[in-house]
């Protein structure tokens, strides 16, 4: 069974950061898979792996920037886990082509319903 943690890496000369995943299984697979959420770097918490609560009560839209990475967390560890034994060697490659595959799948599905 992996574990999947959402962190960011912060830096000074920038006030956001793009979430990464980071992917560990056993002591063979250690991958990162970076996302295209984007996140304030100097609220996020790498601790809790998202805004603190106070920041949650006072924006709103920090509240959405946490689910949507709580429902990111539990797409790659499904696209992972349905696929590790596919490959003899995972990398942030594969896993980043197999998550994006997926949320294409998803955006297209939507789209479909929606009209």
């Amino acid at each position: 069974m992996c574990t999947i943690h959402a962190k960011i890496k912060k830096y000074e000369s920038k006030p956001t950061a793009n979430v990464f995943f980071r992917i560990k299984d056993g002591k063979n697979v250690d991958i990162n898979y970076t996302s295209d959420i984007i996140v304030e770097s100097v609220k996020w918490d790498n601790e809790i792996e998202g805004y603190p609560r106070k920041e949650i009560l006072s924006n709103p839209e920090k509240e959405e920037a946490n689910q949507l990475i709580l429902q990111r967390i539990k797409l790659v560890k499904q696209v992972y886990e349905s696929n590790k034994y596919m490959i003899v060697k995972p990398s942030t490659s594969w896993i980043t082509d197999l998550v994006e595959k997926s949320l294409l799948q998803i955006k297209e599905k939507s789209i479909l319903t929606d009209n």
